[in-house]
């Protein structure tokens, strides 16, 4: 979630006009910082010291007429550490809170940013010689230069591969909007689109530490080896554990498109995103028309032509050079 789209969240949940999913939203997340829980990397339990002095500090600066003791009022804390994070605006508060650590002591590092629209990919050297490849419609952040910083720092929104140059002194954290990712060398590739219903890590070489915070504030933490993945729920605030059978995860970084069995539904989505298009379709059911097939560097045109041949009594059209409309029905 971008920081502008969290503050109207954070407003319409201090306004008492929110959604109950989006009340529960915001009071998990606040209840992470709430039980101040051991265990997180260093880096994430500084955020959390810093925002709980500030509101503790906030809260002495005003009576509270109930007479409540503030820890042990959980709304009252709620109440005060959204209101703060809208006053001082997230990115703010986290700029003056979240210093990055350095050999010379706390201060603040300069940050760079790269990202691409859909249908764009691109390759990001880091100061350290690491290596990140962006897919379509992602975007990430990174501090300019490692050498006097103790964490290497990267904050990712959609899809990404690392190659990460080893340094054992010097772990390289991710940071997502549910998920933390520490490696030390190794590649691998982080799935986590904001429209998406999960984050997912999976390993090619070396290891990596996948940790997150589950809805009751609880921290939990998988070691994963090569071919192995975690994948997080939003929905369920889980993390598992699973096997990667083959390498069709980073299809997108050889320029491989492969559907397998996918619905129209799911191959529209999956277009949209490569080729910076909008596909609509005409009706429900050609949704559910399904297509197993893989395509390597391939056109536009030579894509939506072979699905037109794939599936009897589907056809397209363009509304305009960026928006594809999908009619028809399925007849194979």
């Amino acid at each position: 979630m971008k920081d502008h789209e969290l503050r109207l969240l954070i407003k319409r949940y201090l306004d008492g006009t929110c959604s109950d999913a989006e009340r529960e939203f915001v009071e998990n997340r606040l209840q992470s910082l709430y039980r101040r829980e051991e265990g997180t990397i260093e880096e994430e339990s500084e955020v959390k010291k810093g925002i709980y002095q500030s509101v503790r500090k906030m809260a002495r600066s005003k009576p509270v007429s109930t007479g409540r003791n503030f820890m042990g009022d959980k709304k009252l804390w709620f109440k005060i550490a959204a209101s703060l994070l809208i006053l001082m605006g997230i990115s703010t508060f986290l700029y003056f809170h979240y210093p990055i650590r350095t050999e010379q002591g706390e201060q603040s590092m300069e940050w760079l940013a790269e990202r691409t629209d859909w249908g764009q990919k691109s390759m990001v050297r880091l100061s350290d010689g690491s290596r990140v490849y962006l897919n379509s419609g992602s975007s990430i952040k990174f501090i300019k230069d490692f050498t006097h910083s103790k964490v290497r720092m990267v904050e990712l929104e959609g899809e990404a591969f690392f190659e990460v140059t080893e340094n054992p002194q010097k772990p390289f954290v991710i940071k997502t909007s549910n998920v933390t990712t520490k490696v030390l060398g190794t590649s691998f590739n982080i799935k986590s689109y904001t429209p998406e219903s999960s984050i997912t890590v999976a390993v090619r070489t070396g290891e990596v530490e996948v940790r997150s915070i589950s809805k009751e504030g609880e921290t939990r933490s998988l070691n994963l080896k090569p071919n192995q993945k975690a994948t997080y729920s939003y929905s369920e605030q889980t993390m598992e554990l699973g096997q990667v059978t083959d390498e069709s995860y980073i299809d997108w970084k050889n320029d491989i498109i492969r559907f397998e069995n996918s619905t129209l539904t799911e191959v529209a989505e999956i277009l949209d995103r490569w080729y910076g298009v909008h596909i609509e379709l005409d009706n429900q059911t050609l949704g559910n028309c399904r297509i197993t097939a893989n395509y390597k560097e391939a056109k536009l045109s030579v894509v939506l032509e072979s699905l037109k041949y794939a599936i009897k009594g589907m056809d397209y059209e363009f509304v305009d050079e960026k928006k594809i409309l999908f009619t028809g029905k399925c007849g194979n």
